[in-house]
């Protein structure tokens, strides 16, 4: 979505008020504005959002405070799950592009690229997920992923790269699956507890982000 559009989609959500998440009261009252900073993807290039707003809410009831953030910005995190998860695509499959000029098209450093790649690939095991997958889908045969990976003069960076973007597509595979907007790395909290009891025996459950 391009940024004009999301930046109408943010107004028009200020006006909302919903119920409590806690006791279920339509008595919410507006408490305030605040704005926050966050990189997303204005079509398809990185950009640095300076004002995002943030609706405060609260209860006219049980008195609960809580903040409703703004469509898209889903993560605490500055650099949101749709840059790194294009992020990490180029950098696992990525034919041509430099790290310095993926990490540009990224709108973030080079180290922090790497703690991108780094931490997709921790989020779990890769046959724990296609179990999952396989699962979900109620059939045996997976989605076909890239098998060319991109090359790195270090042979254990392109390993953790090819990881990451396996764990990714099948992060996308079973968010699709279950219905869930992407990028399935935006819901990685909700897809990752269910995968505990899908790890084969003598596995390590995998663990969330």
């Amino acid at each position: 979505m391009r940024l004009e559009m999301l930046k109408a989609r943010w107004k028009e959500e200020l006006a909302i008020r919903g119920t409590c998440p806690r006791c279920g009261s339509a008595r919410v009252w507006f408490n305030g504005v605040r704005l926050r900073k966050a990189t997303l993807l204005d079509g398809d290039e990185a950009r640095d959002v300076s004002d995002v707003p943030v609706r405060r809410l609260k209860c006219g009831d049980c008195r609960l405070r809580w903040s409703r953030p703004a469509e898209a910005v889903a993560s605490r995190g500055r650099v949101q799950a749709c840059v790194v998860a294009r992020a990490v695509m180029a950098m696992a499959y990525a034919v041509a592009g430099t790290l310095a000029e993926i990490a540009q098209a990224s709108g973030c450093h080079k180290r922090t690229l790497g703690r991108f790649v780094a931490r997709v690939a921790g989020l779990g095991e890769p046959a724990a997920l296609a179990r999952a997958v396989a699962i979900e889908a109620g059939a045996a045969v997976l989605p076909r992923w890239p098998t060319e990976t991109r090359r790195t003069r270090v042979a254990r960076v392109g390993e953790r790269n090819a990881r990451a973007g396996l764990v990714l597509g099948l992060l996308e595979a079973l968010g699709s699956l279950r219905g869930l907007e992407p990028p399935a790395l935006a819901h990685a909290g909700i897809l990752m507890p269910a995968l505990a009891a899908t790890v084969p025996d003598g596995g390590e459950p995998p663990s969330g982000s």
